[in-house]
């Protein structure tokens, strides 16, 4: 009798969880105009951003910690917050790497060029 109660506590748990992870919107989601899964397994998935000039993502979405290896390079990308804050990034060359930690973001392109890269998200496998 007593594990019933159990088994529906752990199912309601289990829901709960799930919802919230669904919840969680990410760019590929989000705005699949600008980001397209390259690759992804258990433990890595890769992203490729893909912004014409003065372009700007649909909506904010959440990301992961990753690395991103610039295609073009880049010089006035824009991101900006939830609470309607933002930052424009340094100017980047083509081949540079760099580590984009985890957040909430839309990425807005504010320069006359094309800004494409690769992100990197680790998931932590070993």
């Amino acid at each position: 009798a007593m594990l019933r109660p159990l088994c529906v506590l752990v199912s309601s748990l289990y829901v709960v969880s799930f919802c919230s992870v669904a919840a969680a919107q990410v760019e590929v989601e989000v705005d699949a105009a600008h980001h397209k899964l390259v690759f992804e397994n258990n433990c890595v998935k890769v992203v490729r951003g893909n912004f014409g000039p003065h372009e700007k993502s649909a909506a904010l979405f959440d990301t992961r910690g990753a690395v991103i290896v610039e295609i073009t390079g880049s010089d006035g990308f824009k991101l900006t917050f939830p609470d309607g804050n933002s930052i424009t990034l340094p100017a980047r060359y083509a081949g540079q790497v760099s580590w984009a930690p985890g957040g909430q973001i839309q990425p807005e392109n504010t320069s006359d060029t094309r800004v494409e890269y690769i992100a990197i998200e680790p998931k932590g496998c070993n």
